[in-house]
């Protein structure tokens, strides 16, 4: 990160602890100007580099409290949330949000292992009440508030999309439906259909060893159409990126599962969760748009390339639809721009192709799951 030094007094001065060495910037919203609408956000700084152009280089980590010290050897028992929430908190945030589908009880335990090191393994790992898989866990700044996250897919996937971007020069409301549009002012495009496809397919299988009964166990769920719904990716689009004729079966095999536990007797919530973070990673947008200090990691937008004039039977209608965002990154200089990188599994598009077509997806219009 580099800021202004005229003085040279960040560049030069010597920090005794932590706290001297800790850098706040506050973000404004370049849409909606006003102190009620910036963001604070809290850096300790790790390496400085000094110059001779009144700039302040440095690499810092943002303030984790305990996240990522000490070790921590302990249990946890009664609902996973709550023991969830306890860990959360300790990176000494404000606030923590955790996925309902994890309120249910199980024992958990930490083998003397960081809170960081171990939340990446339960999410990784968990499954919910209801079969949800695939979480992710990380921490945003919501205006002076620092909140750590932990939620599956399905969640993400399920929320109302935050903001609408079009390709204009700047913020207009259409006077038909009163939808606010978001200027695209750059944007690249990344495919990743002939990379993940080789080792994507439209099914998982895995193998574990039994350790009661003494044996391998052979395991398969498909991207969709499982008997039980919540085990189906919870998809964003009409179409997976994955072609009807590829081999169905993955590529990557879960092999190195280990031996069945107390903590997870059959892998599932593992297997899902490698397997939908390939198909969610099918296909990748960055854009450049104005300064935006409210949108985070796991927020739903919705991308209007070409207009309501675009026809979904038409090829420029295939990057239309909703995207979750994946990175949020500000860009500040002369003027506040944000850059989203977005992510989803496949395309609304029906001009001729043959895509495996999801059973129920976000724009159809029910909640999934």
């Amino acid at each position: 990160m580099c800021i202004t030094d005229s003085l040279g007094y960040y560049t030069h001065l010597m920090p005794m602890d932590k706290d001297l060495g800790r850098v706040h910037i506050t973000l404004g919203n370049a849409t909606a100007p006003g102190l009620a609408n910036t963001t604070d956000f809290s850096f300790d700084v790790y390496r400085r580099f000094p110059n001779s152009d009144m700039r302040y280089d440095f690499t810092g980590l943002h303030v984790a409290g305990d996240l990522f010290t000490p070790k921590k050897t302990r249990s946890f028992s009664g609902s996973v949330k709550t023991s969830l929430e306890t860990i959360l908190s300790e990176a000494g945030v404000d606030e923590t949000e955790v996925s309902s589908s994890l309120n249910y009880s199980k024992q958990l335990v930490q083998p003397n292992w960081t809170n960081g090191k171990y939340l990446n393994y339960l999410k990784e790992n968990l499954v919910g009440k209801n079969q949800e898989s695939c979480f992710y866990t990380f921490m945003k700044c919501v205006k002076t508030k620092r909140v750590m996250v932990f939620k599956c897919l399905r969640d993400f996937v399920n929320q109302t999309p935050k903001y609408n971007f079009a390709m204009c020069d700047g913020v207009i409301t259409d006077q038909d439906s009163g939808t606010t549009y978001y200027p695209i002012l750059g944007y690249s495009i990344q495919d990743n259909y002939g990379y993940i496809g080789t080792v994507c397919g439209s099914r998982q299988e895995s193998i574990f060893y039994d350790h009661e009964n003494a044996q391998l166990v052979f395991d398969s769920f498909d991207i969709d159409g499982n008997s039980n719904a919540n085990l189906n990716y919870p998809s964003l689009t009409k179409y997976f990126l994955v072609d009807k004729g590829d081999d169905p079966k993955s590529n990557i095999t879960l092999l190195d599962a280990g031996r069945t536990n107390d903590f997870d007797p059959d892998f599932r919530g593992r297997s899902a969760h490698d397997f939908h973070k390939n198909v969610t990673n099918l296909c990748k947008l960055w854009i450049d748009t104005l300064g935006l200090n409210d949108v985070y990691p796991g927020d739903i937008v919705q991308i209007h390339f070409l207009g309501k004039r675009i026809q979904p039977d038409q090829i420029g209608y295939q990057h239309q639809g909703y995207w979750m965002v994946e990175k949020v990154v500000h860009v500040v200089g002369r003027a506040y721009m944000s850059r989203l990188l977005l992510t989803r599994n496949g395309t609304d598009s029906s001009a001729k192709h043959n895509l495996v077509q999801a059973s129920t997806w976000k724009g159809k219009g029910k909640k999934i799951g």
